[in-house]
């Protein structure tokens, strides 16, 4: 075994004279220098950006205003608008009432003018007809009496017997005149059941009720007016 003996410190001052030198870090450069014309072309490069930049603000906020006028007359158009249509609504809605109120009294007057040869007209042949309702339905009752006026009972007593035989009625429904009835009018009665007819009194109801609602028109009316 061999042993060498070794002076570090020798070696390590050698190896420093041999490492070559770390080279020096160059001076900074000198600060750089504007000519007359940069500096005025670099202030009106600045100068115009600016303007540019206060044309676009105004342009957007001449925008902002307009469309705030623009949105404020709409609204101010659209609440004129809508307080002619509610005047227009409610003059047709007073037309319309004041229409459907000639029109009922139109109605009354006709039917008052008309009723009486309605009645004279008619009343004979429509009495009659009930007549033959009412034998219908008494069919196979054992007693039928019939009222009618004086004058009625006249005229229809020679068709009595056909009417009772094809109702079906036997015996035969026993006819009365009855003075508190008019010609029009006519009463039935048989087992458990009766017959009441008047072509007045249906005339009269259909003209109460046409009063009625005029009446009902003229008084909303006169209220909304």
């Amino acid at each position: 075994m061999r042993m060498f003996l070794r002076d570090f410190d020798a070696e390590a001052l050698e190896a420093g004279r041999t490492q070559p030198a770390q080279e020096a870090a160059p001076p900074p450069a000198p600060p750089r220098s504007f000519s007359g014309e940069e500096v005025e072309r670099l202030i009106a490069e600045a100068s115009e950006a600016a303007l540019q930049q206060g044309r676009e603000e105004g342009a957007a906020a001449a925008r902002a205003e307009a469309e705030a006028g623009q949105a404020a007359q709409s609204a101010a158009a659209l609440e004129v608008i809508s307080a002619r249509l509610s005047d227009l609504l409610a003059r047709d809605g007073l037309h319309r009432r004041a229409l459907e109120r000639d029109v009922v009294d139109m109605l009354v007057e006709i039917g008052e003018r008309i009723a009486p040869e309605f009645l004279s007209a008619y009343s004979v042949d429509l009495a009659q007809a009930r007549i033959r309702a009412g034998l219908r339905m008494a069919s196979g009752s054992s007693k039928l009496t019939i009222r009618l006026s004086p004058e009625m009972a006249r005229m229809l007593e020679p068709q009595l017997a056909a009417l009772a035989q094809s109702g079906g009625i036997e015996p035969p429904p026993q006819l009365d005149a009855d003075p508190a009835l008019g010609d029009g009018e006519a009463r039935l009665d048989w087992d458990n059941g009766g017959l009441d007819y008047s072509l007045e009194r249906s005339c009269e109801a259909a003209l109460a009720a046409l009063r009625e609602a005029a009446a009902k028109l003229k008084d909303e009316q006169g209220k909304v007016g």
